[in-house]
């Protein structure tokens, strides 16, 4: 019987933090999302994602 208290408890603290886990990345996808509409309201043409694309190829040429 305590075995079983063991394995419940268990149990109940691996599904507390799954849905812990599954907040946070839901959370992360939506702040994912913001962004993306963010970049799109303000870069028209895309000019950010190509300066950002452009950003570390800089670094490395430095290098």
């Amino acid at each position: 019987a305590a075995m079983r208290a063991a394995e419940e408890a268990a149990a109940a603290e691996a599904a507390a933090e799954a849905e812990r886990v599954a907040d946070q990345a839901a959370a992360e996808e939506e702040a994912l999302k913001q962004a993306q509409a963010e970049i799109k309201a303000g870069d028209v043409g895309g000019e950010g994602e190509a300066a950002a694309d452009e950003g570390p190829a800089e670094g490395s040429d430095k290098e």
